[in-house]
């Protein structure tokens, strides 16, 4: 698979962290019966599209993403938590591209590419019954990594930066009883850092989890 032969071993080790996080952000559902409140985690299946500058690199919209969510309830309508997902943006263009980091342009076909890794701490705000409907809106705040590359014949040009990220998250929990849906939008926006400009897209996710 495509998403195999071209993660890089700083997406690699990125993945290495953010799967480590999650597992000590859900080590405390063990205890989940003597607490309070319960803490929440899932997984879900991504779909994202692109806007701006990521958008001018790769104009397909991504079927290749998975979430990681871990939450913790601090009552009935506030929790705190830890969320990454892994997306991988593809596209054959032979539009001409202006490299950024030395003068003149590429023409001719090319393959490109983005995987892109956030890794965020987050707090939501939920409305509705604990067991039934509940709508939920959240904000997450971290970093992103963002490993781009560029296959030309013989040549290839790789690009690799972390950049502070904020996202915007509004969605829905569907629970019943331990077992949970949920589905949602995130916003992710990430500064410009050095000579990547903003990076900017809009996952679509969908999901089960545990409480």
């Amino acid at each position: 698979m495509r998403i195999a032969n071209r993660l890089t071993p700083h997406a690699l080790a990125a993945l290495v962290v953010l799967t480590s996080l999650t597992g000590a952000a859900v080590s405390p559902l063990t205890d989940v019966a003597e607490a309070q409140q319960p803490m929440l985690w899932g997984i879900t299946w991504n779909v994202t599209v692109p806007f701006g500058d990521t958008k001018d690199f790769v104009d397909q919209v991504s079927f290749r993403g998975i979430g990681l969510h871990a939450r913790k309830f601090t009552d009935d309508e506030y929790s705190y938590g830890f969320t990454t997902s892994w997306t991988v943006f593809y596209e054959k263009s032979t539009d001409t591209w202006q490299r950024p980091d030395a003068d003149g342009a590429i023409s001719g076909t090319q393959l490109r590419d983005i995987n892109a890794v956030p890794i965020y701490v987050n707090a939501h705000r939920y409305w509705g019954d604990e067991i039934g409907f509940r709508p939920f809106l959240g904000l997450n705040v971290g970093l992103l990594y963002t490993h781009r590359r560029v296959d030309m014949g013989m040549y290839t040009w790789t690009q690799d930066k972390w950049q502070f990220a904020l996202a915007p998250d509004v969605g829905v929990l569907f629970p019943y009883s331990s077992f949970l849906g949920f589905a949602g939008a995130r916003y992710n926006y990430a500064f410009k850092s050095g000579d990547l400009d903003a990076q900017q897209y809009l996952e679509m996710y969908v999901g089960f989890g545990l409480r």
